[in-house]
């Protein structure tokens, strides 16, 4: 923080002398209404002043449309602050070094929503050794440390940790008036500025709630989700996960409105099911942070120690055509396509796509891993590393590792008429519905072809790559047992 922004926080400090202060720490909770930080920062009618801070790790040209869809949001933020008289103060750098400044210099505590990745809170620490840091729920309706079993450790299966999620109670969503907030006013200090630029979707509150209401109400797809929710051709599912990963909404509200409809007595019985299958969805989400929070390394490590050390390809060539949508496997590459243009494909196509790479083409799930983090607007770490260990077989309550999927029956499923793949793979629009999911096996084609219209063949042959992970990963769980087995030497 340079001279002149301290010089201007102390000369405002005077205006404020006789009022107690708050810094709100604004980081994954992008909105006003249902927030604890905001809250627990405003009791005793301190001023409140909202603060992000632009970390520059989280910058990058690869994960820019993320970084558009975050600034949207922090424009809509800073709209709805400016309507109670205040603004949101921007601030870039370092936040281990920026926040503790400002709390000095405003004489002022920091009330942040506590966030459960290595990186999140290796920087809280930081920060609280310098400042007077206090973290408030609200990423999650239950912080990882409220569901443990009953020996006290953290759950591993997915099904019995929703089951004891279930049992606890849980907490109203917030509800405070904005207007009852004493935010500070616009002049208190300097300000950094965003970069503007439009983009799709939009980010913010209001933004949040038209799709959530879009999805709940009665001729949305929520209703239908039970039974619809894994057809990626067509408008399936909620669309909400970017505005949930940014805090734009928050969880205990999606709860609270998924609880409220179970309620609803004119419910059908499949339209239960499909709300009740919808909130084991948002349960999910909670599951994947209690296990970032318990299990930090699996980052970076296989959970299950026996598949650490498979013989993983390196072939640079077949994760490039992976990336860009040019394996010869429909379904595969337009999803690839669409992760590229839009930043955000179906929970479906990502399973397909993470199996792809990792049993069919037999490369490390880190290396899927890390470019899904450069390209989903949604981008969240728990998430985003718990679905690539299930899909892989190598995490908590994962898929077996001998769980293959099969990226032609896949498509014939859940994309069946062949709309998803003309939409994102142009070259294959004039294939017929049969051979659209296997165009190598038109009458078009001939002994001569090397390419379908430009498509090409595919790059591997589905039923020997899915032996070949097979034997990999049966070999690495094999070498495990051995060193397992191995008598260990005793120094005399």
């Amino acid at each position: 923080m340079d001279a002149n922004s301290l010089a201007t926080i102390v000369d405002n400090r005077r205006s404020l002398s006789s009022s107690r202060r708050a810094i709100w720490w604004v980081r994954r909770d992008l909105r006003i209404n249902n927030n604890r930080a905001l809250e627990a920062a405003s009791l005793g009618r301190r001023v409140v002043i909202p603060v992000f801070v632009l970390d520059p790790r989280f910058e990058g040209p690869e994960s820019e449309k993320r970084t558009h869809f975050l600034n949207s949001g922090l424009e809509s933020l800073n709209s709805d602050l400016g309507k109670l008289g205040s603004r949101l103060f921007v601030k870039s750098g370092d936040p281990s070094l920026i926040l503790p400044e400002l709390s000095r210099a405003l004489n002022a505590p920091i009330f942040a929503e506590e966030d459960f990745t290595p990186y999140a809170r290796r920087r809280d620490r930081d920060v609280g050794l310098s400042a007077d840091l206090n973290l408030v729920g609200g990423l999650t309706v239950f912080h990882p440390e409220e569901i443990l079993t009953d020996q006290g450790g953290p759950y591993k299966v997915y099904s019995r940790y929703r089951n004891k999620w279930q049992t606890l109670p849980r907490q109203a969503a917030i509800d405070l008036d904005p207007e009852s907030v004493n935010f500070a006013a616009t002049d208190i200090m300097e300000s950094d500025d965003l970069a503007k630029k439009v983009i799709s979707p939009q980010g913010g509150e209001h933004q949040a709630m038209k799709v959530l209401n879009r999805f709940i109400s009665g001729s949305g797809a929520l209703l239908s989700y039970g039974k619809d929710r894994s057809r990626v051709d067509g408008n399936t599912t909620s669309g909400l996960s970017p505005y949930i990963n940014f805090g734009m909404v928050s969880s205990e509200l999606l709860v609270e409105k998924a609880s409220d409809l179970l309620s609803d007595q004119g419910l059908s019985g499949s339209e239960s099911t499909s709300v009740r299958t919808w909130l084991s969805e948002l349960i999910w989400r909670e599951f994947y942070q209690s296990a970032i929070y318990h299990f930090p390394d699996s980052i970076e490590k296989s959970l299950r120690p026996e598949f650490e050390h498979i013989d993983w390809s390196e072939s640079v060539d077949d994760l490039e055509l992976w990336q860009q949508g040019s394996t010869g496997y429909p379904i595969v590459d337009a999803a690839m396509r669409q992760l590229s243009s839009e930043g955000w494909i179906h929970n479906r196509c990502r399973m397909i796509v993470a199996s792809f790479l990792v049993k069919d083409l037999l490369i490390d799930w880190r290396q899927g891993a890390l470019w899904f983090m450069k390209k989903l607007i949604d981008g969240d770490t728990a998430a985003n590393i718990g679905g690539w260990q299930w899909t892989a077989g190598t995490g908590l309550d994962a898929a077996p590792y001998f769980r293959v999927f099969n990226p032609v029956l896949q498509g014939k499923k859940f994309d069946p008429n062949g709309e998803y793949v003309r939409k994102w793979v142009p070259e294959l629009r004039g294939v017929a519905d049969r051979y659209i999911h296997v165009p190598w096996e038109s009458p078009s084609v001939t002994s001569n072809s090397s390419s379908i219209d430009g498509y090409p063949f595919p790059v591997v042959d589905h039923r020997f790559a899915r032996q070949r992970a097979l034997d990999a990963f049966g070999v690495a769980r094999t070498k495990y047992s051995d060193t397992l087995a191995k008598p260990k030497h005793v120094a005399n």
